[in-house]
């Protein structure tokens, strides 16, 4: 895997079998994308300092330029829309405070994990729930004619 990254990094090559390093390398995502990642990257900065830098996760390196991996993470979240990366942070803020309260510690997400996140329905976990509704009375009608009468009459209505 890490050669298969490593080639990935060094070079591209376009339709024309000319390779192109990676400064010529046109940019394959929107403004709107650049500015929701740089956006994600501070917030991985906030939620995990560090650890958000020793995986990696940041903006620019030593000469100014965006990193490998920012960029990496511009191409594929550039078809996710705004509301779906915000879906992703909170779900991600979630999963911390899970993580968090079994003791574990919490490493930055993957992009892969990340676009898993953003798709993940804030209400989706709620379906694994149990709900258990009232238990079914044993009452006849006539006793709850009468339990109903007695409720009325303690209560003045």
């Amino acid at each position: 895997m890490k050669q298969v990254n490593e080639i990935i990094k060094r070079t591209q090559i376009d339709s024309g079998n000319k390779q192109l390093t990676h400064s010529e390398n046109s940019k394959n995502w929107s403004a709107e994308t650049e500015k929701m990642v740089l956006g994600l990257f501070a917030r991985f900065a906030d939620l995990f300092g560090e650890l958000a830098r020793v995986k990696g996760l940041e903006i620019k390196n030593n000469e100014g330029e965006y990193t490998r991996t920012f960029q990496l993470w511009c191409k594929k979240l550039s078809d996710l829309r705004p509301d779906q990366i915000a879906n992703g942070v909170t779900n991600l803020e979630r999963r911390i405070e899970e993580t968090v309260k079994n003791g574990e510690k919490v490493w930055p997400p993957t992009y892969p994990e990340f676009r898993g996140l953003c798709r993940l329905s804030t209400t989706e976990k709620q379906i694994y729930r149990t709900w258990k509704g009232l238990p079914v009375p044993k009452m006849t009608p006539e006793e709850k004619k009468a339990a109903m009468k007695k409720l009325r009459g303690e209560t003045g209505l």
